[in-house]
């Protein structure tokens, strides 16, 4: 639980510089701070861009389709798991995507 304040003066600089990391990285300034300060490495919560929407509605749509596949599958008794294995191989696919997108974001 944190208790203490701490009031430091800084540079108008170094408030803009702080302020903007924080931002970037989707955090409070004070977690920021606090990071820098033990040596954390800062767990980026969430990288608000209009991209990620994008691909959150792209998996949503391929895992309504799996399901939907493999309901069919159940209901009719078909051990033809083409489609299913399509599926997973889409969805694989848009995963490496977001990895690859986010890994250049964060370099």
């Amino acid at each position: 639980m944190k208790k203490h304040r701490l009031h430091i003066r800084i540079s108008q600089e170094v408030a803009l510089r702080i302020e903007s990391k924080a931002e970037q990285l989707n955090i409070s300034k004070s977690e920021y701070v606090r990071s820098l300060i033990e040596n954390k490495r800062v767990a980026i919560k969430y990288l608000p861009d209009d991209n990620a929407d994008k691909l959150k509605q792209e998996i949503a749509v391929i895992g309504r389709n799996i399901w939907q596949l493999n309901k069919k599958k159940n209901r009719l008794g078909i051990e033809d798991n083409l489609n299913l294995i399509d599926s997973i191989c889409s969805l694989s696919k848009s995963i490496e995507k977001i990895n690859t997108y986010y890994d250049s974001k964060n370099k």
